[in-house]
């Protein structure tokens, strides 16, 4: 089931090309936390919702007004974020051949064994997201004035359904596409955009 946030904070379902709005299951503007936490009925009014309509199946052969929905190119997609304040974590180096291929890119300094990407030496590590930077698809992302290398890269999102303390399988809830922007001019010696080591930009 693909879920989709639109026009002001909607909440709706993606059925092929056309966008059924699930807002007697989530108001508008409403968190996904309770969605998410609940998730077992909610699935049951959504499918209900969608009249048995799944992926590749046009909606047009679903009876029944309401569930015909809009076609997706006349709604404005925004960023599928469950909740405003919702913590999100990236990751800068979560493998270790990643890390030895950025760094070899970057011609940054570190130790032979982070290089040659050891695994037992090279641990993960990221950077927190601000949510009120992340934009819906579509949409423009201008740079500071002076950006030299706006580098994008394309990325997984990952929602976890509860808390996580590292005990058992993560609690996956659904995933995301994610186009992640950052800024390298430091890294390349351009600009003093970051005057820290982290990619605070």
């Amino acid at each position: 089931m693909k879920l989709v946030r639109y026009d002001g904070g909607r909440t709706g379902v993606l059925v092929g090309e056309r966008v059924l709005d699930a807002s007697g299951v989530v108001a508008p503007g409403e968190s996904w936390k309770p969605l998410i936490e609940r998730w077992s009925p909610a699935r049951d009014a959504l499918s209900e919702l969608t009249g048995g309509a799944t992926e590749g199946m046009p909606v047009s052969a679903v009876s029944g007004g309401a569930t015909e929905g809009v076609p997706v190119s006349a709604v404005s997609l925004e960023p599928p974020l469950p909740d405003p304040s919702c913590r999100i974590f990236a990751m800068g180096g979560n493998f270790p051949m990643h890390t030895a291929a950025t760094v070899e890119k970057l011609a940054i300094e570190v130790s032979d064994s982070v290089r040659s990407g050891a695994k037992d030496s090279t641990p993960p590590w990221g950077f927190y997201v601000i949510p009120g930077t992340i934009v819906g698809p579509g949409a423009e992302v201008t740079p500071p004035r002076g950006t030299q290398k706006l580098d994008y890269e394309a990325e997984v999102g990952v929602v976890i359904a509860a808390r996580f303390w590292g005990d058992g399988p993560l609690p996956i809830w659904g995933y995301t596409a994610w186009n992640d922007f950052s800024i390298r001019d430091a890294a390349f010696g351009l600009s003093k955009v970051d005057q820290v080591s982290g990619p605070w930009s």
